[in-house]
């Protein structure tokens, strides 16, 4: 399974490049398939960790005594890389309970705005052409 061969490797200084990685992993260089390192999208800096994905998983369990070696001023953290945590959908279902719970959107005195619905859920369709 791919998964087995990704590891996480975190607390790295903010400044390193794929080669600083590949230079703290030296003695598995010649196994490593990948390495992506997670930048912020906005800053464009370094989050200070990365994933290192290795060509058999017998390498990436060794790999795994890097962690707690000194990186700079800092402590590698080296695990086996889990899946991606599943993430929300916007479908409707998923986004909680509308009209109500809170503040004055639950007020009955008054009609609907904007002649109904608010303008989420409608189609093309829905409009005279």
């Amino acid at each position: 399974m791919e998964q087995e061969n990704k590891l996480y490797v975190g607390n790295f200084p903010f400044s390193w490049k794929e080669e600083d990685l590949e230079n703290a992993f030296s003695e598995f260089r010649d196994n490593i398939v990948d390495i992506k390192i997670i930048y912020d999208q906005y800053s464009k800096r370094s989050k200070g960790f990365a994933f290192v994905t290795f060509d058999d998983s017998e390498t990436a369990k060794r790999a795994l005594s890097k962690s707690q070696t000194t990186a700079g001023d800092r402590t590698l953290v080296v695990s086996i890389a889990r899946p991606p945590a599943p993430r929300g959908s916007f479908e409707r279902n998923d986004r909680g309970p509308r009209n109500g719970g809170g503040g004055a959107g639950g007020r009955s005195d008054r009609g609907p705005r904007n002649g109904g619905g608010g303008g989420y859920g409608r189609s093309r369709n829905d409009f005279d052409d």
